[in-house]
């Protein structure tokens, strides 16, 4: 779910560089952003909305999804480093953690070193939720995976390491 984050940045960027360079791009790179541009929306539902109409399960908009994985990946956060490492203003998480919070998926707990400092912890219930999630997605990417040949999917683990590479770095 993080490559599809990082992915959407990168087209993003190569996009404001098509738009803004005074360079003649080549037709090459135009082409391949408008392809990545026209895939994006494909991969959001594929990661993030339900795609299966008897599904019951209710799916959480994607800024709350991020702030679960990231706790489920990093554990325990205050507020502001789930901001910065999310990238995203903490006026904007405050809601998210209190929707997440009403739902029983985070926790707020006080730091025993700092009382003003409130951590973010996510529950059982949330981590059960997450899981839950990744199984199903992983089983329809799976569905899709096997339908490659060989060489498709070596070119497709090819096209991922690169773009977490270029991510890493970025992220740097």
């Amino acid at each position: 779910i993080y490559v599809l984050f990082f992915l959407y940045n990168l087209i993003i960027e190569i996009y404001n560089i098509c738009l803004r360079s005074d360079q003649m791009i080549s037709k090459d790179i135009a082409v391949l952003t408008e392809e990545m541009m026209d895939l994006l929306p494909h991969l959001v539902k594929l990661l993030f909305h339900n795609t299966n109409n008897n599904e019951k399960t209710h799916l959480l908009p994607s800024t709350h999804l991020r702030v679960l994985l990231t706790l489920m990946k990093y554990g325990t956060m205050s507020v502001t480093h789930i901001a910065e490492h999310m990238e995203i203003q903490r006026q904007q998480l405050t809601k998210v953690l209190e929707s997440l919070s009403n739902s029983n998926l985070i926790c707020r707990k006080e730091n025993p070193f700092n009382r003003r400092l409130i951590l973010i912890e996510i529950t059982d219930e949330g981590e059960k939720y997450i899981k839950n999630l990744i199984r199903k997605k992983a089983e329809r990417i799976s569905e899709f995976l096997e339908s490659l040949s060989d060489e498709e999917k070596d070119i497709l683990v090819r096209a991922i390491t690169i773009l977490k590479n270029y991510a890493v770095i970025k992220k740097e």
